[in-house]
């Protein structure tokens, strides 16, 4: 895995694009923007198991 480091300057008034929660489904807030049909996040998705 290579690791890249970056850091936001401003967040603008874009739309947050998700809602996360922890391994036990804690609520982490919103994370991650999108304006139009651009998304951005620093963070990796990992869907539910079935």
């Amino acid at each position: 895995h290579e690791f890249h480091y970056a850091q936001m300057t401003a967040t603008g008034n874009d739309e947050p694009l998700a809602d996360l929660a922890d391994g036990q489904g804690n609520p982490l807030g919103a994370s991650g923007y999108r304006r139009g049909h651009v998304s951005g996040t620093f963070f990796h998705a990992i869907a539910r198991s079935a």
